[in-house]
């Protein structure tokens, strides 16, 4: 996987939690693809754990692992950027 399909990725498991917030749950949109997210992520750790040599994780783990993190330091770059200037008036 490329960075660009891990993004692909990403974007597409977000809009479908999205969706599924919308549709089922009616939360807040941001509680509810935390609430999915953690559900989701919660389920791929179980299902590690209750079959620790099946194929697919291993390989999503894998496949992700340094990509997520170049994703995650290109974001925290982004908003240290925004969110880290002086104030134009000196105060």
């Amino acid at each position: 996987m490329n960075l660009f399909d891990v993004i692909a990725v990403l974007l597409t498991l977000a809009a479908v939690f999205g969706y599924l917030n919308h549709r089922f749950l009616r939360l807040e949109p941001s509680v509810g693809l935390l609430m999915i997210s953690l559900a989701s992520s919660l389920g791929i750790m179980l299902l590690h754990w209750i079959f620790p040599g099946l194929a697919i994780v291993h390989q999503l783990t894998m496949a992700m692992d340094g990509k997520v993190d170049i994703v995650n330091r290109e974001i925290g770059a982004e908003f240290t950027v925004k969110f880290s200037r002086v104030p134009e008036d000196g105060s």
